[in-house]
C-alpha cells in the first residue's frame, strides 16, 4: 500500500528542515531564504527577488548575487516545470538560501515519480562524471539540438548547472515508497 499523502508530506518536511539545519551549520552563516510549498513559474520572479534581496541585505557583493541569481532562476524554473504532484495535487518543493563568508549555499528538493528515479539517477551520475571541456561540449550540442524532451526542453538545465558549478553540485534521489521518490540538489558557489 501506498504511503499517505501526510506521511509523504512528513517525510519531506523533515528533509526541509534537515536542510535548513545544515545550511545553518557553518561559521557565520546566515539563513537569507527558505520557501516550502508549490513552485510555479510565476512565482518565480518572487523567488528570485526575495533571494536577490535578502543577499544584498547580508552584504554580498553585486557581481556574487548576479551569478548566485543565475543559478536559483535555473533551478526553480526546473522545480516548476519537473516536479510531480501527489495524488491531492501538492508537489512539496522547497529552496533553502544560505550565505557565509566562504560563499553561497542552496539546496532545493522537488517530488519526483518513483518510475523516474533510476532515469533521474543515471543523468545526474553521468554529468557527475564529464569533464568541464565534456560538460561544454555536451552543452553546445544540446543547445543546438532540435530534439526536445517531453517537458518541451532540450535537458540543458541540468548540464548548465554541472558546467558551471562542477564539483559544487552535488544531489541526492530519496525513494518515499509508493508512486514517489525526492529529488534534492544542492549547490554550493564559493566567493
Amino acid at each position: 500500500m501506498p504511503p499517505s499523502t501526510p506521511a509523504i508530506e512528513d517525510s519531506i518536511q523533515e528533509i526541509y528542515r534537515h536542510c535548513i539545519q545544515q545550511g545553518s551549520e557553518g561559521e557565520a552563516s546566515l539563513l537569507v531564504h527558505a520557501q516550502f510549498g508549490s513552485f510555479s513559474h510565476a512565482h518565480s520572479d518572487v523567488t528570485l527577488r526575495n533571494v536577490e534581496n535578502s543577499l544584498k541585505a547580508a552584504g554580498v557583493k553585486r557581481s556574487q548575487i548576479k551569478h548566485f541569481c543565475n543559478l536559483v532562476i535555473e533551478v526553480v524554473q526546473n522545480i516548476s516545470s519537473h516536479t510531480a504532484l501527489d495524488i491531492s495535487g501538492n508537489s512539496y518543493s522547497f529552496v533553502v538560501v544560505n550565505t557565509s563568508p566562504q560563499g553561497q549555499h542552496l539546496a532545493a528538493g522537488n517530488l519526483v515519480l518513483a518510475s523516474e528515479l533510476v532515469t533521474l539517477r543515471e543523468r545526474l551520475e553521468y554529468l557527475s562524471s564529464l569533464s568541464q571541456a565534456e560538460l561544454q561540449k555536451l552543452y553546445v550540442e544540446r543547445l543546438c539540438s532540435e530534439q526536445l524532451n517531453d517537458k518541451g526542453g532540450a535537458g540543458l538545465g541540468l548540464i548548465m548547472l554541472f558546467k558551471k558549478l562542477g564539483s559544487g553540485v552535488r544531489w541526492k534521489l530519496l525513494p518515499l515508497g509508493g508512486s514517489y521518490g525526492y529529488f534534492v540538489l544542492e549547490l554550493t558557489v564559493t566567493r
